[in-house]
């Protein structure tokens, strides 16, 4: 079973591998202030959350999420680590 009570340390950096991954031409210049969206497209952000989630082993919910949350690699491990 996998732990949904990341750190947000823990969660920055699966966020980051994962992005990583998603755009290597990018990989060397990413860290926690990159902004998602000019790194991953729309739909590579729907997947990503389908990632987290299977490494938390828990469901994101976003009822509580601002569009400030989601914003930069911190902002959004720094909202999931408080769900």
């Amino acid at each position: 079973m996998k732990d949904a009570s990341k750190s947000e340390v823990e969660l920055a950096s699966l966020i980051l591998g994962y992005l990583c991954e998603a755009a290597p031409d990018q990989a060397a210049s990413l860290t926690v202030d990159a902004k998602i969206l000019d790194v991953i497209d729309s739909f590579s952000f729907v997947e990503m959350f389908g990632f987290i989630e299977a490494e938390r082993g828990a469901a994101i919910d976003l009822s509580k999420a601002g569009p400030q949350d989601l914003e930069t690699v911190q902002s959004f491990a720094r909202f999931l680590s408080r769900i």
